[in-house]
Order: C-alpha cells, then structure tokens, then sequence
C-alpha cells in the first residue's frame, strides 16, 4: 500500500491544481460588467413653481445639496438615481429630501448622441432643442416629494437627460437677451455645447411635480471612452 501513496499524492495534486484553474478562472464572471455608459452630477438647482412652471427666466431657483447618478448599458438596462436636500422658502421650514430611482429595463426609451427636445420629436417637455448624451423617459419611484399632498413614496413618470447645458450661469433661458418660449418657431440655439448639465423632470409636463437641474457632471464611462483593451478611460469633468 505504501508504495502507492506517492501515485495517490500526486493523484490529488493534480487535481487541487486543476480544481484551483478552474475556480481562478471562474472569478471573473461573477463580477458583474461594468455599463458602457455611467454619469455622475452634482450641484443641484430647482427650477419653476406654480406660476411659472420651467421658470426659464431662471428667477424660480432653489439651490440645493444632492447628486445624480446614472448608468445604461444597451441590451442589459441601467438605472437613473438621485437625491436632493432642500429647504423650502417657507421660514422655519425643515429640509426636505427628496430621493428617486428608475430601473432602466430593454424596453425603456433610451436615446444616445443625439439631438433632443425642441421640435426633434424626442421627448415632450417643453425645452429647447439640444444635443443629449443620453436622454430619456422613466417610471420613477420617489420619496419625500409632496406633489400628492404627503411625502410619501410615491411613483411618477420623468424625463431624464445629460445634454448640452440650456441653463446660463443666471439660471435662464436665453439667447443673445431672448428668453425661451415653447411658442417660438426656431426653439435651435439656446444649448451651450461648451458646458453639460444633468436634468430630470418628473410628473406632468405641464406642471411638473420637480424639475432639478445638475450644473457639475462627470463623464465616467462612456462607449468612446473606453481603451481596446476594454479598460477604461479616466473620467472626464464635463462642466
């Protein structure tokens, strides 16, 4: 017996170094993919109120604390998250946060390096054309926003978007002292390709229950920033 124990040994270290292949091989898989597209954005403002539901003017703005975070990946889904901290204009009023999450399925209308808004057909609120990096409409479920009467969680649909900023610094509208309205025939040339902005908008489009705008966006992955070799990119600050 005792000469087949060395036969035995080696027996089972083969197979230990066999079974430790496969399992070194294995690891990759169960890390999830990264998604071809990732966005993150930060500075919030909100923008309109009853009488002046989009505020173009930008004299309906709120600043706020918060981010956004968004990834898609075509043929997998993606997700848009945000969260805002706020105080209302009411004096002695608490902060106020406002969260929201959209599960991005196959089916969810996603647009890509296009144009957007405006009279392009693609998405229906009433803002001016602009280039979008992504874009695109959403189920959203939402805590802390009282547009039912309460805060509680509550889901609505939103228009999301990473595009050419529409905001000047001043929070408007407008082109060469024009301010922007859906009734102009020409809504082309309010977008500054120079600077991105990060938007969702949520409930009805004519009164919308929150429309923020983030003024800081990071271009974390992207299709074309990503190397041959599959690895990515450092991101890119895209204010």
């Amino acid at each position: 017996m005792a000469r087949w124990i060395p036969y035995l040994l080696a027996a089972l270290a083969a197979g230990l170094i066999i079974v430790g292949v496969a399992i070194r091989r294995a690891a990759p898989e169960a890390v999830s993919p990264q998604p071809e597209w990732r966005v993150q954005a930060e500075a919030p403002t909100i923008y309109g109120s009853a009488r002046t539901p989009y505020g173009y003017e930008g004299l309906e703005a709120h600043p706020a604390d918060g981010w956004m975070d968004i990834t898609w990946t075509p043929g997998r889904g993606g997700t848009v998250e945000f969260a805002i901290e706020y105080v209302d204009t009411v004096e002695g009023a608490e902060p106020v946060l406002v969260r929201g999450l959209a599960l991005l399925d196959l089916q969810a209308p996603v647009f890509e390096e296009c144009r957007v808004l405006g009279a392009t057909g693609l998405g229906n609120v009433p803002l001016p054309e602009t280039h979008a990096l992504l874009a695109g409409e959403a189920q959203f479920e939402v805590s802390g926003l009282s547009s039912s009467g309460t805060t509680e969680p509550e889901s609505l649909v939103g228009w999301w978007m990473v595009t050419d900023a529409l905001r000047r610094s001043d929070g408007a509208i407008r082109q060469s002292g024009l301010i922007y309205s859906p009734l102009l025939r020409d809504q082309s040339g309010f977008s500054d390709a120079t600077r991105t902005e990060a938007t969702v908008i949520l409930g009805d489009v004519e009164q919308p229950a929150l429309q923020v705008v983030f003024a800081r966006v990071r271009l974390v992955q992207s299709p074309s920033r990503t190397t041959t070799d599959g690895s990515a990119i450092p991101e890119t600050d895209l204010r």
